[in-house]
């Protein structure tokens, strides 16, 4: 084209060259988009915004985010109005190079340029926060008025955009990209939690687009360092240190990181042992000049379990909550230093795990565990032996079998509040959507909640992915199910809610003049026939 133009001494505008930078970004041919501008800009043609606009998104649909923001600082160069989607793919190239102070800045700007963030900004901004060292986010309703109500807060927590790790060789399908297959939603973090960020970004976006007048305020925590606690500073747990979720006590606090639609109402504390025994190394041959450290890990591990169980039995409340199970210590895994099938090792090494009921304390148990260990070191011989020669204590040698006891960080369950207003929202919410509420509580542990409980916040939870492909192998969720899970919270919203307008002219859910009244028999309210059949 630009060949025919110069021969026919064709001078081309502004427009023209969009056109054929357009077209070949469009057709992934990068470097011939880039041949036109630099004849636009060598023929003194003046770029405008749709120029940049073209270069900018067109290198963020290829992933060259680092030209998409030389193109930009050379737009601000040339004090070239930036526009939305401008703005937008401005953010994406930050976010994508992990430039969280330039995503922001931009996202400031957009706004106080007069454009309004759409779901595609927003998305960008998650992504930003996620990548970077600052790894949480509180999203706000976009330009939706704040409660008429000020003291009136209603939050969603814990929709966190990390996942855990997944081989893509033992899976069906291609772990890391979403695939659909009927009603099933496949990919790592469909259910634990991807599913959830996704439900919790389309209400308040729906929110953001609707504007309704609400009394409770509207507040979303998204975050990404739910799967690995091992950096230091972030979190939730942080958030509430520096004060920054402090506002949302004021009215009860969803916590979306559960599955299965139900009121998930109680949850187990957890807390990892490490059980190291230490013996005498021998042939096998010559049982009785060794201390088995496998015999006396299993004596030793045997005499702590029925301790813990006679110091934390079942706790009557646990049927009140539903738990299936009480609280359980067991080991989970067993090593040792290797060597030959015809010799007793010195040394080895149990671990597991307590299971904790929150009714329990987490210190307690730690300092019970502790006080066994240290009585069955000082009275090691009275443990059971196996057979005839096994010992663990060789006094001629002056030797003695030994246990040591170490843990890793702990956390504790939470029972939620059972005549909380907030629990109360949930459940009747749960049946209208789904069809029927049961609340029920296991063992497994979420990270952050007790200690939000602890502060103040009327902590609840639930989750609409499928406790079966938790942290499974061939993840999914159903759409269904996200669907349902989809109308809880906005029924929450509804209740916490939409107050009924002064004027009864006006459609309480528009909050305009009614457009083809039309009465609801059940509530006898009248509203617009449109917002009714939405």
């Amino acid at each position: 084209m630009l060949r025919a133009a110069e021969l026919r001494h064709i001078k081309l505008n502004t427009v023209a060259y969009n056109s054929a930078i357009g077209s070949y970004m469009n057709f992934g041919d990068f470097e011939k988009a880039i041949m036109v501008y630099g004849s636009m800009r060598k023929h003194n043609v003046k770029p405008d915004s749709v120029t940049y606009n073209v270069l900018i998104s067109g290198c963020c649909k290829m992933s060259k985010f680092s030209n998409a923001l030389e193109f930009l600082n050379e737009m601000l160069d040339l004090k070239v109005p930036l526009s939305q989607e401008v703005y937008s793919s401005a953010i994406c190239a930050y976010s994508k190079q992990g430039q969280l102070a330039g995503a922001e800045s931009m996202f400031s700007m957009m706004k106080m340029a007069g454009f309004h963030p759409d779901v595609v900004t927003y998305t960008a901004m998650l992504h930003a926060y996620s990548v970077a060292a600052q790894t949480e986010c509180l999203v706000e309703i976009p330009k939706a008025p704040p409660g008429t109500e000020p003291n009136k807060i209603l939050s969603f927590v814990g929709m966190h955009m990390d996942v855990v790790t997944a081989n893509p060789s033992d899976w069906n399908f291609d772990p890391f990209s979403l695939s659909i297959d009927g009603d099933k939603l496949r990919g790592r973090g469909t259910t634990d939690c991807l599913g959830h960020v996704a439900l919790v970004a389309e209400l308040m976006t729906k929110l953001g687009e609707t504007k309704p007048q609400l009394k409770s305020s509207v507040v979303a925590v998204f975050i990404a360092s739910e799967e690995n606690s091992s950096i230091p500073g972030v979190g939730v747990d942080a958030l509430v240190k520096d004060g920054l979720l402090d506002k949302l006590k004021q009215g009860p606090l969803f916590w979306i990181d559960t599955a299965d639609k139900q009121p998930c109402i109680g949850t187990g504390g957890m807390i990892p042992w490490k059980l190291h025994v230490t013996g005498k190394l021998f042939h096998s041959g010559l049982p009785h000049k060794a201390i088995n450290p496998l015999e006396l890990a299993m004596e030793a591990l045997k005499e702590i379990q029925l301790r813990f169980y006679k110091d934390f039995p079942p706790h009557p409340k646990e049927q009140v909550y539903g738990f299936a199970t009480p609280s359980t210590m067991k080991p989970t895994q067993w090593s040792y230093p290797g060597g030959g099938i015809n010799q007793i090792p010195a040394e080895c090494t149990v671990s597991g795990d307590v299971r904790l009921t929150p009714f329990y304390s987490v210190s307690d148990v730690l300092k019970k565990l502790q006080e066994y260990v240290e009585d069955i070191n000082e009275n090691i011989e009275k443990l059971d032996t196996r057979g005839p020669v096994s010992k663990y204590v060789l006094p001629d040698e002056n030797l003695r079998g030994r246990i040591t006891l170490s843990f890793n960080e702990a956390n504790s369950g939470v029972a939620c509040n059972l005549e909380s207003p907030g629990f109360h929202v949930l459940c009747k919410a749960t049946e209208q959507a789904v069809g029927h509420v049961k609340p029920y509580s296991i063992t497994g542990s979420l990270p952050l909640i007790r200690e939000l409980q602890d502060e103040g916040f009327d902590v609840q939870t639930a989750g609409y992915g499928l406790m079966a492909t938790y942290h499974a192998k061939n993840e999914y969720c159903l759409l269904t199910d996200m669907c349902q899970g989809y109308h809880v919270p906005c029924a929450h919203v509804a209740k916490e809610g939409i107050p009924l307008p002064p004027d009864r002219m006006l459609c309480p859910l528009c909050s305009q003049k009614h457009v083809n009244p039309s009465a609801v028999a059940v509530s006898g309210f009248v509203f617009c026939y449109s917002c009714i059949f939405k």
